[in-house]
């Protein structure tokens, strides 16, 4: 539905669809195929690691008149169907798990088989079978009925090249995709367990548009008065994003050194955005209307206020785009970038 298509094609640049949350399926369906693929080649590997067992068997069948191409048939039907099988299994097993899955991760994901499903899971089957089962049916096929049943036939350098370059490239395939497990690991635990400096839960951040920007006053102190919501404020630009910087050249203060040029970044924010976002104050205050309009007033971060080397930062006089400002307050610092 349409909430389906903005909530995985949600990202824009310049006004042009650019992607969203659909890249990550897209990679994770990149992912299922190379571990399919995998498993084909695991499965060509064990056929013709024990096509010994099945050596007399093709060779009496040639015997008796059986053409290369009823055997390739015959062995190709194997595959298909124990795909076929191993497709039924797995959707059992994931019946059985899925309500688990769910519960563990707090997701409502659902099983359900409607046409384009099933279509899916037969071109599974078929590409599959035939993927796996190709090189072990031409390859059991192939054999000299004559020299099967006088012993077993010497394999060919090309046969045994293929095969072992069959066993490298899934052992490669595998390690990256262990490798790449444990990476994603370790970064999603970093990102979880970071400390941002603000708290991201609960909050629900929205832009500000038409009716609602002509408003903003009516439209928070009415937000405020809705049940469950805490508190709600106002700024000028998503705080999680780069840009909107200044360059310390149009920020002076006392003791400042003529050689610093650091961009900072700036977000002019309204009443209550600290609290509301469950920012820390290290020293002085937060903006309050208490204090008269605090349009003059600046609030730094720590990483800010090293940087300045003020000691005592809170009073402190700050000139910024050609109007005198006062420090008030220093905030704990927060991350406004990626990670």
């Amino acid at each position: 539905g349409a909430y389906g298509d903005a909530y995985l094609h949600g990202s824009f640049v310049n006004g042009i669809q650019a992607g969203g949350r659909i890249e990550y399926v897209n990679m994770f369906a990149i992912i299922a195929i190379i571990i399919l693929v995998v498993a084909c080649i695991n499965f060509m590997n064990l056929s013709t690691a024990r096509a010994s067992r099945r050596m007399k068997e093709v060779g009496i069948k040639k015997a008796v008149g059986s053409s290369r191409g009823s055997l390739v048939v015959q062995f190709m039907t194997e595959a298909l169907l124990m795909v076929l099988v191993s497709l039924l299994a797995a959707c059992l097993v994931v019946v059985i798990l899925l309500p688990a899955f769910n519960q563990l991760t707090g997701k409502s994901i659902l099983f359900t088989l409607n046409g384009n499903m099933i279509l899916m899971l037969l071109s599974v089957v078929l590409v599959t079978g035939f993927l796996s089962g190709s090189y072990p049916a031409f390859y059991l096929s192939g054999f000299n009925p004559v020299a099967v049943l006088k012993g077993r036939p010497k394999n060919s350098f090309s046969e045994l090249l293929a095969r072992k370059g069959l066993v490298v490239f899934q052992f490669t395939v595998s390690l990256l995709l262990v490798i790449s497990v444990l990476v994603v690991y370790r970064q999603m635990e970093y990102v979880q367990s970071k400390d941002l400096g603000y708290d991201k839960s609960s909050t629900i951040s929205f832009d500000k548009s038409g009716p609602i920007a002509k408003n903003t006053d009516q439209f928070l102190n009415e937000l405020r008065q809705v049940s469950g919501v805490v508190n709600a404020s106002t700024i000028q630009q998503k705080l999680a994003q780069e840009g909107n910087g200044s360059s310390t050249y149009g920020i002076d203060w006392p003791g400042k050194s003529p050689d610093l040029n650091l961009d900072i970044a700036v977000r002019a924010v309204d009443y209550e955005m600290i609290e509301t976002l469950g920012m820390k104050m290290v020293d002085g205050r937060a903006f309050s209307k208490q204090f008269g309009a605090d349009s003059s007033s600046l609030i730094f971060n720590e990483a800010a206020i090293r940087i300045m080397n003020l000691e005592k930062p809170v009073g402190t006089k700050v000139r910024m785009w050609g109007e005198d400002k006062t420090i008030i307050g220093v905030v704990k610092d927060f991350h406004i970038s990626s990670l």
